[in-house]
């Protein structure tokens, strides 16, 4: 839901629209290192294990 809502927002306000998943820490810290061009095409949600800690925790 929350990388809907997201593609929703960059539709609405013309921002890059190829995107790439962030369910991976290691997929996000390669592009950090190497390819810091392609940051703003990272979904900015949390991946699914950084979602379900809080809710584990709940």
């Amino acid at each position: 839901m929350e990388e809907a809502a997201e593609l929703v927002d960059r539709v609405a306000h013309s921002k890059p629209l190829l995107q790439f998943t962030s369910c991976c820490p290691a997929w996000v810290k390669f592009v950090e290192t190497f390819r810091p061009e392609l940051i703003p095409h990272i979904w900015t949600a949390k991946s699914p294990v950084g979602m379900q800690g809080p809710t584990v925790k709940a």
